[in-house]
């Protein structure tokens, strides 16, 4: 795919479904793939809290990033580069080489060069505000039809503090999360943080939420339930 192609595909859904996976491991990616999934998210560098894995840099990982592109078979798969240690520029030359269709880091450990990589990757860039961060914050990102110079394709909504992860939806969330997609005007994608259910899709979709991305909290590690969890929101889903 692309960055074209990714933001494309976020626009012509009535809500995206992609897979986060617990993992960087083909098999995973098959049993999301399997299960109905638009696209995947992997990682490099960090220390995931929900998955509770630490994922290495870019030369460790990157036989398994290549074979979980393949896996993917032309559906977009994204990547969170790092968090206090950052992929280089060269590393995110790199994986727009392996494939990679978009990045998602939160916005304080994004280095600014990101957002002005586009002459550089054919990469869409996600940032994801955290809790600590103020919504309004969204519309400052919105890259608009053209762009400005410095700008994100999408927000990643991850408002949800830690003590608070697969804790049930609430209707603040829900509340938290309409105002961000009105503040961003532009795609964004919801992650279950939270205990997201399948009966919770409409509420996320009714948001203005353009995919919802599903996680270790609701997925579980292995490749059964990833699969089974993946199925259960893509009826979800399409029955909208």
């Amino acid at each position: 795919m692309s960055r074209a192609g990714f933001l494309s595909l976020l626009q012509e859904q009535k809500l995206g479904l992609f897979v986060s996976l617990p993992r960087n491991d083909a098999e995973l990616a098959r049993a999301a793939i399997a299960g109905g999934a638009d696209g995947l998210k992997v990682h490099i560098n960090v220390s995931h809290a929900a998955s509770g894995t630490s994922f290495g840099p870019l030369a460790a990982e990157r036989t398994a990033l290549d074979s979980i592109v393949e896996a993917a078979g032309g559906r977009p798969v994204g990547i969170v580069p790092g968090a206090e240690q950052m992929a280089s520029r060269e590393d995110m030359r790199g994986l727009s080489r392996i494939g990679i269709d978009f990045c998602d880091a939160y916005a304080h450990l994004m280095p600014a060069w990101m957002l002005l990589m586009r002459d550089e990757v054919d990469m869409a860039v996600l940032v994801a505000l955290g809790p600590e961060h103020d919504t309004r914050q969204a519309g400052a990102v919105c890259s608009g039809p053209a762009g400005p110079p410095l700008a994100a394709d999408g927000i990643e909504a991850s408002i949800i503090r830690h003590d608070g992860y697969g804790q049930p939806l609430s209707a603040l969330d829900v509340l938290m999360y309409r105002q961000l997609c009105a503040e961003a005007q532009m795609p964004v994608m919801v992650p279950t943080q939270r205990a997201i259910t399948p009966k919770d899709v409409s509420a996320i979709a009714n948001c203005g939420a353009a995919a919802l991305l599903i996680g270790a909290v609701v997925t579980g590690r292995d490749a059964g339930s990833i699969e089974e969890a993946t199925r259960r929101f893509r009826a979800a889903i399409d029955a909208l």
